[in-house]
This record gives C-alpha cells, structure tokens and sequence, in this order.
C-alpha cells in the first residue's frame, strides 16, 4: 500500500514538472503568439477601413471586438463603440443595446462600475423585446453587479449588490439555455457557492466536453475546476488544472491573465520565489496590456508578499555579507601574495618560454640546413668516388702504355685542383641560394649603399659573399673559413672588418643579425 502511494506521488510530482515545462515554453513563445496576434488584428483592421456598407462595417468592428475582448480592453470597447454608432445610425436598436450592454461588461471587468451601471440603465426598454435580447441584458447586468459585489468593503453595500445580481441571474436563467457558454459557467458558479461541489464538477466536466479543445473558454473551465478543487482540499488536482489554465491562455495571447497570477500566489506561499516571481511579472506586463485597473488592485496584495520576502531575504543576506566581508579580507590579502608570486613565476617561465622558442627556431633552422648539405654531401662524394676511379683507370691506362712523360706532365698543372675548386663552390652557391634565397638583398639592405655587393652571375656567390655565407651557416671561425676558400686568413679578416664597419645598424648587432637572415 506504501509503495502504491509513493509510485502516485511520483507520478503526479513528474505531471507537475512536465506542466510547469509546458508554461515555461509557451511564456518563452509568447513574443511570436502576440506577433500572430498583432497580425491577424491587422488583417481585421483592413478589413473594417476597406468596408463600405454598414453590414460589412458592423461584422467588421464586431470582429475586432472578439479579438481583443481578452487581449486589449481598450480597443475592445472602442470597436464596440463604433458598433453602436454604426447600428444606430441604421435604426437598428437592439444591436445598439447589446453593443452597450458588451461596454458595460468590459467596464465592469477593468473596475469602471459607474460607468458600467450607467450604459446598462440607458438601455431602452423596447430595445430588450426577445427572450434572447433579455438574456444578454440581464446577463451584463448580472456580471456589473457581481463584480460590484465582490470588490465592495462596504458590508451593506456588498448585500445590495449581491441582492441585484441573484435578481439578474434569475432572469438569466429564464430567458437563456442551458448550452450557452455564460449559462453553463453562471450555473457552475452557483453550485460552487452553494457548496454543491459535486454537482459543479459534473457541470464543469459537461462544460469541458461541449467546447473547443485549446479555446480560450477551455483555460476559463480549467480555472473553475481549479477553484472547486481549491475549496475541497483537493490541492494535487486543483494546481495542475491552474497551470493547464494559465498554458491555455498564454499559448492563445490571451492578457487578462488570472490563472497565472493565482498559480504566483500559490507559488508564493510554497516558497519557490524565484518562479513566483517569473509568472508574475509575465501576468504583469499582460496586465499593463490589457489595461485593467482591478486586476491592479489584485496584484496588490502579491507584489507586498513579494516585497516582504525578498527585504527578508536582503536581510539575511546582509548578515552573511559581513561575515563573508571579513573572510575575504584575509583572502584578498593571500591571494595578492599569490598573485606576485604567479607574476615572478609567469614573467619567468615567458622568458624561459621565449629562450626555448628561439633555441627551436635554431635548431629547426639547423636541421633544415645540415638536412640540405648532408645530402648534397653524399652526392659529392659519390661523385668524387666516380671521378677518382675514373682517374685511376686513366693513370693505369698511360702507366700500362708507357706514357710516363705525358701523365707526369698531366699531373704538375693545377687545372685540376682549380676545375674541382670551381665546382664545388658553385655546388655550394647552389644549395645556399636554395636555403637562403632572400640572403643578398637581406644582407645589402644592412650595408650602405656603396658597400653592397653585386653579382654578373645571379647563380653564383661572390667571394665576399661566401664569407658571410659561411658565417651565417655558423661557421665563425677565420681560419677554417681561410681553408674552405683557399685563402689567407688576413684576407678573411679584412673582409669581415670592411663590411663591419659599413653597416647601417649597430656593428655589435651586425654578427647576429646576419645569422637571423632566413630563419623560419
């Protein structure tokens, strides 16, 4: 039996959610709701301005009515107006008498009860002749002086009232039928205040099966529903029909919100504040649309609920904020410490950073060159082994013959050596242009003009200019650069001094910026 109770609690606790997600989604779509509102208003707008003859002006501004009856107040009896005017400018003056009795009704509703009372006691008799043309006039008269009623603090006042609106109900009852919609919810009403809750959910069911799923009277059954339940105790199914309600009329623009806002209250006093506080500043600005000043009145009590807990909740939240004051006092002060500390550390590790990205950078740069030259290498060198077989055959060749006299003389020359020479440079021009290709211009842009060098052969390297070839290869040394290109070291040196002192930047930069020249 426990478990069975548990697993309903569970369910009508995951029903619940799945509303509240409901209301939640449709006040999230509401902007788009009211948009297609606005829309469909304007279309009927069109209509009205495109109409010519009364008929058409009359269907049009009752339409228009329909609209905003629960969506804007203002305009409603604005449209309603323009009825009147329309009918009884046709003589027709029963349709005059049930647009007044209409105004009367949206007074009453927004608070204007004088107002009201007044258009309903200018009615003209002969205007109510048929049962159906009673009917709405008592039913206006009933709804004026009901709400009269319930909004009096005067005691007699509110018996006088009460009084006039039974008289109104009885009539009402008289002169309509039981499938209209103001019959069944004044029935329903009835039942509810007399305690009879049983049969006013027999009524609301019978109600909820005669009208359009969806339509704005559904959320109206939902409410009735909600209040029956409310006054039984039966809160675990009197809330999910006020949430049901309140979907209803946000998914249908609807602005004279009251589910909503009694579904803020109840939330209110459960102590979810936060979605209290959501719904009702939704029904708000629904409210300020609508434009009523009683539902004003009724949000009274709930802003001041509002208003309560949350000074008691600044409260409290002083409280802690002074004692969470002191704690980071101390905590600001541990943290600066740490912040100097991770500031030496950063500053320190963004140097060790920037070494390391330079030594990578030289050391790409190196693998880049010793990749290039070491398979440069190897090809020479097959093909230096290629050659000196190919000289030996030769010498065995003439020695074979007896050619001693023309080998020797073949051998004491130094075109040879000279030949090799030249072509192990323009092997080694070669693979440096092909490394280096910006190297002269980036290396004359360092030197004045008259110092610079230029080259007749675009493929080769200057004697000066493999000097510095070599040095930014990091080759530094004079006298190994003396051996490389067959020269006396005191040359190397003149050449290094000369350009030194003819560059355009600082002569202690110059050795480091000619290595930079290239790096990727």
């Amino acid at each position: 039996m426990l478990l069975l109770l548990a697993l309903c609690t569970g369910g009508r606790a995951d029903n619940l959610s799945q509303l509240y997600r409901e209301l939640d989604q449709a006040i999230a779509e509401s902007p788009s709701v009211v948009a297609a509102k606005e829309c469909k208003l304007q279309r009927l707008r069109d209509a009205y301005h495109r109409a010519r003859r009364p008929e058409q002006q009359y269907a049009a501004a009752f339409a228009l009515y329909v609209e905003n009856k629960a969506y804007q107040n203002d305009s409603a009896i604005h449209y309603l107006r323009r009825c009147v005017a329309i009918a009884s400018k046709g003589g027709d003056i029963a349709r005059a008498s049930l647009c007044n009795e209409l105004i009367a009704e949206c007074c009453a509703r927004v608070g204007y009860y004088a107002e009201a009372i007044t258009l309903l006691n200018d009615i003209p008799p002969l205007s109510v002749r048929t049962p159906k043309e009673r009917y709405h006039y008592h039913k206006a008269c009933y709804f004026a002086y009901e709400e009269m009623a319930n909004h009096s603090n005067l005691a007699d006042t509110k018996r006088l009232y009460s009084e006039k609106a039974h008289s109104h109900r009885d009539a009402l009852f008289a002169y309509g039928t039981p499938n209209d919609d103001d019959y069944r919810m004044t029935e329903e009403k009835m039942a509810i205040g007399a305690g009879d809750f049983a049969r006013a959910l027999r009524l609301n069911d019978a109600w909820l099966k005669a009208i359009p799923a969806s339509s704005h009277q559904v959320a109206i059954v939902y409410f009735y529903r909600y209040q029956i339940y409310h006054q039984t105790h039966r809160e675990a199914e009197a809330i999910p029909c006020l949430i049901k309600s309140a979907i209803i009329d946000v998914r249908n623009g609807v602005m004279d919100q009251a589910s909503l806002l009694f579904l803020s209250r109840y939330l209110q006093k459960k102590g979810e504040k936060e979605r209290s506080f959501r719904y009702v500043h939704f029904a708000w600005q629904c409210n300020k649309h609508f434009n009523t000043r009683r539902r004003t009145w009724t949000f009274s009590p709930l802003l001041s609920m509002i208003d309560n807990n949350y000074q008691q909740q600044i409260r409290r939240s002083n409280t802690y904020l002074s004692m969470a004051l002191c704690a980071m006092g101390v905590l600001f002060l541990l943290l600066l410490l740490l912040f100097f500390y991770l500031y030496r550390q950063k500053k320190r590790l963004h140097q060790l950073n920037a070494s390391l990205q330079t030594a990578n950078q030289s050391l790409n740069d190196a693998n880049r060159i010793k990749e290039e030259y070491i398979g440069r290498f190897l090809n020479s060198c097959n093909t230096y082994v290629n050659k000196l077989d190919k000289f030996r055959q030769e010498v065995n060749r003439q020695l074979k013959n007896g050619k001693q006299k023309e080998l020797y003389e073949q051998t004491r020359t130094t075109e040879l050596k000279t030949r090799e020479l030249n072509e192990l440079y323009a092997q080694f021009d070669a693979t440096f242009l092909s490394l280096f290709p910006r190297f002269i211009d980036e290396f004359n842009a360092m030197l004045v003009p008259e110092a610079r060098v230029f080259r007749k052969d675009k493929a080769r390297l200057t004697t000066e200019l493999r000097i510095f070839a070599l040095i930014r290869l990091g080759i530094d040394d004079s006298r190994k650069i003396a051996e490389f290109l067959h020269c006396s070291i005191h040359t190397i040196y003149n050449y290094r001094a000369r350009f030194r002192a003819a560059t355009l930047i600082d002569k202690e930069l110059f050795a480091q910026r000619l290595r930079e020249i290239g790096r990727m």
